[in-house]
């Protein structure tokens, strides 16, 4: 009873062990379909009608560059320092929180090498201000 022969058959109800073994290690959590157990796919609908409001982050909360980065890169607060100390987040197109990182000078270092390629967010909240900012991972 293999059930993925494609054949055209009453008893196409179990896999093989071979089979199971497959699938289960594409769900790991190292396996190339890993990132579909976390999705928000299965949530409650977007209104459609409910307008997106994005608020306009200011170029003197933060700096942040290179972008698009490869390993390192560098969050400059000189312009607002009271983010020292406040905890900013990585987030991927999931809205899945990676890493949190605390801010603890006014120019701040994170590791970004074990992110895969693709587009995340740098997010975080300060005395009710929000910054939200797009980078590149290459």
């Amino acid at each position: 009873m293999n059930y993925m022969d494609f054949t055209s058959d009453a008893c196409m109800n179990l896999f093989t062990a071979g089979q199971k073994d497959r699938m289960l290690a594409l769900f790991s959590s190292r396996g190339p379909r890993n990132l579909i157990l976390s999705s928000k796919a299965l949530n409650e609908p977007w209104a459609a009608d409910a307008p997106v409001v994005e608020t306009p982050s200011s170029n003197l909360q933060f700096k942040f560059y290179p972008n698009p980065v490869a390993g390192e890169m560098v969050l400059n607060f000189d312009h607002n320092t009271s983010w020292i100390g406040k905890t900013i987040s990585v987030i991927n197109m999931n809205g899945t929180v990676l890493t949190r990182i605390q801010i603890g000078s006014k120019t701040q270092r994170i590791q970004l090498s074990s992110l895969k390629p693709g587009m995340y967010f740098i997010q975080g909240e300060n005395q009710g201000e929000k910054i939200r900012e797009k980078f590149i991972k290459l």
